[in-house]
């Protein structure tokens, strides 16, 4: 962008999302970032968006269930 000088690659949504389960699966099996990025050949960078997103989502569902019992 010439505004704001960011670069944007139009790839979005780059894995499936069977990829990303099994990826956030080995994740909570107690594999690294890297191992994982090993293993299926995706980016441990990734990886971390991927965590960082489903704790996210999980955290709203969790408020979500304490507001309801309230």
């Amino acid at each position: 962008c010439k505004e704001c000088g960011k670069n944007y690659t139009g790839t979005k949504n780059r894995y499936l999302e069977s990829t990303k389960r099994e990826a956030l699966k080995y994740y909570t099996e107690r594999l690294g970032f890297r191992q994982i990025e090993r293993l299926m050949h995706v980016s441990h960078v990734s990886v971390i968006n991927w965590v960082k997103k489903a704790a996210e989502e999980l955290r709203k569902v969790e408020k979500e269930k304490r507001l309801r019992k309230k």
